[in-house]
């Protein structure tokens, strides 16, 4: 896919591989080296998609090519090379001859693998572009819908027995969201008009990441020493990369926190991007949890949508920190308006690709809510197509922890404890949430208890 592809992804993931030693140098060349040929093996995957008649629609094949273009220029200077020679500069146990020598090597197999994986890459996506028929979601496809059923419960590992009851759960808290709103306007009738002027107090990333770091002592349990780097997306890979995102240190250097930030991706808030990706987001969840006495084998298990719904949740809850420039009413609109939008995307995720909106129902539904041109709403449905029920994760998880939250708050009154509900979860770790909510309820007889 166009943003969250292994062409978009390799890359970094590369950029980042951490040299520990010399044998690690070593190690790093000789996988750069098969680049061609695991794109090679994917490319054949992609062919046989296109013979089945299952092969991406062209408008995702376009976005897909345009992606691939930045890594076919000559590579001197660019990501692979420059993070490379940023690597070698962090090991003083080389002499100026053998970096010298290390990044001759690199820039041979950049010029005789990478770059050629790539356009090789490039010419055969280019050669099945318009293959593929289907312009619109899963749902078209063969076994749509069972299919797209099979990636929400391999994916998100809801407490929802059903895609349709998740979707009623999500239409219920869009609607509480709304509500919400209203009630802060009847009793604010300028808060609209104000919540486009009001900003929070910084958006130098090293100023919110401290203030952040803060804050969160307040409510979040205590994590063991940890540091980080903040790292810019280059510009010439701006456009085919997430606004940011946060890579996970190996198990035995947890203070190697990187967040990257996309400086090319529109406008967003420097704050409540940092608390999704650092505090306390992705690098304060990982940072304790790799503090923990758990099975290592726990720390290999992925459950994005845990992941990911609570860096949401504390995303969301960002625009009620103290002190961040909101003031409380329009710290609490903004954070409900913020909500109504990952629901809405949320929501179109089980629409379109479970349910068959195409583009016009989707267009029709969305200038209910907000006022948006033809392109914005082809992009927006071109990334719900690319990656079906990736919205839905950030979404389903965040509402799990809210749904819990809110029970909570209700069975236990004056007695809840949100740094208490925090840990809980904290202490859990990557769990499906068919798993998560037994042990909730047994913390929940716990807490009656010692309150």
């Amino acid at each position: 896919s166009p943003t969250i592809g292994m062409q978009t992804e390799l890359p970094v993931l590369l950029a980042e591989y951490h040299f520990y030693r010399k044998e690690s140098v070593d190690t790093y060349l000789k996988l750069l080296g098969q680049i061609d040929e695991y794109y090679r093996q994917i490319l054949e995957f992609e062919q046989e998609k296109a013979k089945a008649g299952l092969f991406m629609g062209t408008r995702m094949a376009d976005q897909v090519l345009a992606s691939c273009e930045p890594y076919m220029e000559a590579p001197e200077g660019g990501l692979m090379d420059q993070s490379f020679r940023e690597r070698l500069e962090e090991m003083p146990e080389l002499t100026p001859e053998e970096k010298e020598d290390y990044i001759k090597k690199n820039l041979e197999v950049l010029e005789t693998h990478f770059v050629p994986a790539y356009e090789e890459l490039y010419a055969g996506l280019k050669q099945l572009r318009g293959s593929g028929t289907n312009e619109l979601g899963i749902y078209y496809l063969p076994e749509g819908r069972r299919y797209y059923e099979y990636l929400v419960d391999s994916s998100i590992y809801t407490s929802f027995s059903s895609v349709n009851d998740l979707r009623k759960a999500i239409e219920e808290q869009l609607e509480k969201d709304w509500d919400a709103i209203v009630e802060v306007l009847d009793n604010n009738p300028d808060g609209l008009e104000e919540m486009w002027e009001e900003s929070f107090f910084s958006d130098d990333p090293e100023t919110v990441l401290t203030y952040l770091k803060k804050e969160v002592e307040k409510a979040y349990p205590a994590l063991p020493e940890n540091g980080y780097q903040i790292k810019y997306v280059p510009e010439s890979l701006e456009a085919s990369m997430s606004p940011a995102f946060y890579l996970t240190p190996p198990m035995d250097m947890p203070q190697n926190n990187v967040i990257y930030i996309n400086r090319g991706s529109g406008s967003y808030d420097v704050l409540t991007v940092l608390a999704h990706e650092g505090y306390p987001g992705h690098l304060y969840q990982n940072v304790y949890y790799l503090g923990r006495e758990v099975p290592e084998v726990r720390h290999a298990l992925n459950f994005t949508a845990y992941s990911e719904g609570w860096a949401t949740y504390v995303e969301n809850r960002s625009y009620l920190f103290e002190d961040n420039g909101l003031g409380n009413v329009m710290g609490e609109l903004m954070r409900r308006d913020s909500s109504v939008t990952k629901a809405v995307y949320a929501l179109l995720d089980i629409r379109v690709n479970y349910e068959g909106w195409n583009r016009e129902e989707t267009a029709s539904f969305l200038q209910q809510i907000y006022n948006l041109d033809e392109d914005t709403v082809n992009e927006i449905y071109d990334a719900l197509i690319a990656n079906p029920g990736n919205y839905l994760q950030y979404y389903a998880g965040c509402l799990e922890i809210e749904r819990m939250r809110a029970e909570a708050e209700e069975k236990l009154g004056a007695a809840f404890d949100e740094k208490a509900f925090h840990t809980f979860i904290l202490d859990m770790g990557p769990a499906p949430f068919t798993i998560i909510r037994d042990y909730f309820d047994e913390w929940l007889k716990t807490a009656k208890k010692s309150g």
